[in-house]
Protein backbone atom coordinates (compact mmCIF):
# COMPACT_ATOMS: atom_id res chain seq x y z
CA UNK A 1 0.00 0.00 0.00
CA UNK A 2 3.02 2.21 0.82
CA UNK A 3 4.29 2.38 -2.94
CA UNK A 4 1.60 0.25 -4.42
CA UNK A 5 0.80 2.24 -7.50
CA UNK A 6 4.45 2.59 -8.27
CA UNK A 7 5.53 -0.97 -7.48
CA UNK A 8 2.22 -2.86 -9.21
CA UNK A 9 3.82 -6.01 -10.16
CA UNK A 10 6.95 -5.50 -8.68
CA UNK A 11 6.65 -6.36 -5.05
CA UNK A 12 8.88 -9.72 -5.15
CA UNK A 13 11.91 -7.18 -5.11
CA UNK A 14 11.42 -5.70 -1.64
CA UNK A 15 10.80 -9.29 -0.45
CA UNK A 16 13.52 -10.81 -2.52
CA UNK A 17 16.12 -8.41 -1.14
CA UNK A 18 14.52 -8.85 2.44
CA UNK A 19 14.63 -12.47 2.03
CA UNK A 20 18.26 -12.93 0.76
CA UNK A 21 19.56 -9.79 3.31
CA UNK A 22 17.85 -12.13 6.34
CA UNK A 23 19.66 -15.59 4.74
CA UNK A 24 22.90 -13.74 5.26
CA UNK A 25 22.28 -12.49 8.45
CA UNK A 26 21.27 -15.89 9.71
CA UNK A 27 24.32 -16.93 8.75
CA UNK A 28 26.56 -14.58 10.12
CA UNK A 29 24.64 -14.80 13.31
CA UNK A 30 25.21 -18.81 13.03
CA UNK A 31 29.04 -18.14 12.80
CA UNK A 32 29.22 -15.41 15.48
CA UNK A 33 27.36 -17.89 18.07
CA UNK A 34 29.43 -20.36 17.12
CA UNK A 35 32.52 -18.93 17.87
CA UNK A 36 31.72 -16.62 20.49
CA UNK A 37 28.92 -18.41 22.31
CA UNK A 38 24.97 -17.99 23.45
CA UNK A 39 23.75 -14.23 23.39
CA UNK A 40 20.80 -13.34 25.48
CA UNK A 41 18.92 -9.61 25.01
CA UNK A 42 16.22 -8.31 27.37
CA UNK A 43 14.12 -5.18 26.80
CA UNK A 44 12.51 -5.19 30.25
CA UNK A 45 8.75 -3.79 29.79
CA UNK A 46 7.98 -3.29 33.48
CA UNK A 47 9.17 0.23 33.17
CA UNK A 48 6.16 0.84 31.41
CA UNK A 49 4.00 -1.58 33.15
CA UNK A 50 4.26 -2.49 36.89
CA UNK A 51 4.70 -6.35 36.16
CA UNK A 52 8.40 -7.60 37.03
CA UNK A 53 8.39 -10.44 34.70
CA UNK A 54 6.81 -8.94 31.63
CA UNK A 55 9.96 -8.61 29.10
CA UNK A 56 11.02 -9.12 25.63
CA UNK A 57 13.75 -11.08 25.82
CA UNK A 58 15.81 -12.76 22.96
CA UNK A 59 18.49 -15.97 23.20
CA UNK A 60 20.41 -16.69 20.50
CA UNK A 61 22.42 -20.28 20.63
CA UNK A 62 23.57 -22.16 17.97
CA UNK A 63 20.48 -24.16 17.57
CA UNK A 64 18.20 -21.14 16.98
CA UNK A 65 20.77 -19.69 14.84
CA UNK A 66 20.59 -22.79 12.68
CA UNK A 67 16.41 -22.65 12.85
CA UNK A 68 17.55 -18.76 11.96
CA UNK A 69 19.49 -20.44 8.47
CA UNK A 70 16.80 -22.91 8.02
CA UNK A 71 13.84 -20.50 7.93
CA UNK A 72 15.36 -17.86 5.71
CA UNK A 73 16.85 -20.42 3.64
CA UNK A 74 13.29 -21.86 2.99
CA UNK A 75 12.21 -18.25 3.01
CA UNK A 76 14.05 -17.59 0.11
CA UNK A 77 13.52 -20.36 -1.96
CA UNK A 78 9.83 -19.56 -1.77
CA UNK A 79 10.50 -15.71 -2.56
CA UNK A 80 12.00 -17.32 -5.80
CA UNK A 81 9.41 -19.96 -6.79
CA UNK A 82 6.62 -17.53 -6.34
CA UNK A 83 8.43 -14.93 -8.34
CA UNK A 84 7.12 -17.00 -11.50
CA UNK A 85 3.75 -18.61 -10.31
CA UNK A 86 2.36 -15.45 -8.25
CA UNK A 87 2.83 -13.38 -11.23
CA UNK A 88 -0.27 -11.96 -12.85
CA UNK A 89 -2.19 -12.60 -9.20
CA UNK A 90 -4.12 -9.60 -8.22
CA UNK A 91 -2.75 -9.92 -4.35
CA UNK A 92 1.05 -10.28 -6.19
CA UNK A 93 2.30 -7.42 -4.00
CA UNK A 94 0.53 -8.46 -0.56
CA UNK A 95 1.59 -12.01 -0.81
CA UNK A 96 4.59 -10.82 -0.48
CA UNK A 97 4.57 -8.34 2.27
CA UNK A 98 2.75 -10.98 4.34
CA UNK A 99 5.15 -13.78 3.19
CA UNK A 100 7.99 -11.05 4.54
CA UNK A 101 6.44 -10.75 8.06
CA UNK A 102 5.46 -14.17 8.48
CA UNK A 103 9.04 -15.31 7.90
CA UNK A 104 10.36 -12.09 10.32
CA UNK A 105 7.67 -13.39 12.87
CA UNK A 106 9.18 -16.92 12.37
CA UNK A 107 12.72 -16.08 13.13
CA UNK A 108 11.89 -13.82 16.14
CA UNK A 109 9.99 -16.91 17.46
CA UNK A 110 12.97 -19.18 17.55
CA UNK A 111 14.49 -16.55 19.34
CA UNK A 112 12.54 -16.17 22.20
CA UNK A 113 14.08 -16.04 25.02
CA UNK A 114 11.01 -16.23 27.48
CA UNK A 115 7.85 -18.02 27.87
CA UNK A 116 5.70 -14.77 26.99
CA UNK A 117 7.85 -13.68 23.94
CA UNK A 118 7.33 -16.92 22.94
CA UNK A 119 3.29 -16.45 22.99
CA UNK A 120 3.77 -12.92 21.54
CA UNK A 121 5.99 -14.24 18.22
CA UNK A 122 3.31 -17.77 18.09
CA UNK A 123 0.41 -15.47 18.11
CA UNK A 124 1.35 -13.53 15.27
CA UNK A 125 2.54 -16.32 13.52
CA UNK A 126 -0.83 -17.74 13.49
CA UNK A 127 -2.53 -14.49 12.45
CA UNK A 128 0.26 -14.03 9.81
CA UNK A 129 -0.20 -17.65 8.33
CA UNK A 130 -3.91 -17.01 7.94
CA UNK A 131 -3.44 -14.01 6.07
CA UNK A 132 -0.77 -15.54 4.12
CA UNK A 133 -2.81 -18.24 3.21
CA UNK A 134 -6.11 -17.14 2.77
CA UNK A 135 -4.04 -14.10 0.27
CA UNK A 136 -6.28 -14.75 -2.26
CA UNK A 137 -9.98 -14.32 -1.06
CA UNK A 138 -12.19 -14.94 -3.99
CA UNK A 139 -10.92 -18.69 -3.45
CA UNK A 140 -13.36 -20.04 -1.06
CA UNK A 141 -11.08 -23.88 -0.96
CA UNK A 142 -8.26 -21.24 0.32
CA UNK A 143 -10.13 -19.33 2.46
CA UNK A 144 -11.83 -22.30 4.01
CA UNK A 145 -8.29 -24.05 4.44
CA UNK A 146 -6.85 -20.50 5.93
CA UNK A 147 -9.40 -21.10 8.70
CA UNK A 148 -8.79 -24.91 8.96
CA UNK A 149 -5.61 -23.72 9.91
CA UNK A 150 -6.08 -21.42 12.03
CA UNK A 151 -8.49 -23.57 14.21
CA UNK A 152 -5.75 -26.42 14.47
CA UNK A 153 -3.15 -23.49 15.95
CA UNK A 154 -5.57 -22.12 18.44
CA UNK A 155 -5.66 -25.79 19.55
CA UNK A 156 -1.55 -25.92 19.30
CA UNK A 157 -2.29 -22.86 21.73
CA UNK A 158 -4.28 -24.70 24.20
CA UNK A 159 -1.30 -27.23 24.37
CA UNK A 160 1.39 -24.71 24.22
CA UNK A 161 -0.70 -22.30 27.76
Amino acid sequence: ALLGKKMAGQGHRIGMVSAVAALLGSIYTLVAVTSSGPQQFEFPLSNFLNYDWLSLSFYVDRLSALMMVLISTVSTMIHIFSIGYMQGDPGYSRFFSRLGLMTFTLMEMVTSGSLFTLLVWWQLVTWFLYLLLSHNNENAVAVRSAFKTLVILRLGDAALL
